[in-house]
């Protein structure tokens, strides 16, 4: 089963990743035009709980969880924009993710199935808007393990025009 304090670090990872892009993107490009590699480090955030399932033993079927966080580009300090992301449990030990990406130039979204197992997922960039409006690719989440709530994580992002 899932905790909320995985599912939590694991969204702020997402959301990081396609945050750094929006701080390198120039508000007047048309969209990529070439392939590009990102790496950001997530850390910090808020989050709202949504126990619908009725249930106390953590992230059931039907949860969800609503998060608002700062990304960083690099390890550094320097904050690059703001993502939302939305998980809904499907399963004991799974989430369905959606993340919304507020980034200087335009928007990404990423999406895909948060899986059980600690380590590296991949994520879907399924879209973009401004900048960004061609984009595709996809996202390496990678989560510290440890007992930060939530956990920093650091992503790699690959986008492609």
């Amino acid at each position: 089963m899932l905790s909320r304090t995985r599912v939590a670090a694991v969204a702020l990872a997402v959301v990081s990743s396609a945050v750094v892009i929006g701080g390198i993107a120039e508000a007047s490009s048309p969209g990529l035009t070439a392939p590009e590699t990102m790496v950001v480090t997530v850390r910090g955030g808020t989050s709202s709980f949504v126990n619908n399932a009725g249930s106390s033993n953590g992230f059931d079927p039907g949860d969800m969880l609503i998060l608002t966080q700062p990304a960083y580009r690099g390890t550094g300090t320097t904050r690059i924009g703001t993502g939302f992301v939305t998980l809904v449990a499907t399963g004991a030990d799974s989430a369905q993710l959606h993340a919304s990406l507020k980034l200087n130039g335009g928007d990404i979204e990423l999406g895909g199935i948060q899986p059980p197992a600690n380590g590296p997922f991949t994520l879907a960039v399924t879209g973009g808007t401004g900048a960004f409006q061609n984009a595709r690719g996809q996202a390496i989440v990678n989560v510290a393990q440890g007992n930060a709530d939530p956990s920093p994580a650091r992503i790699t992002l690959t986008l492609l025009p």
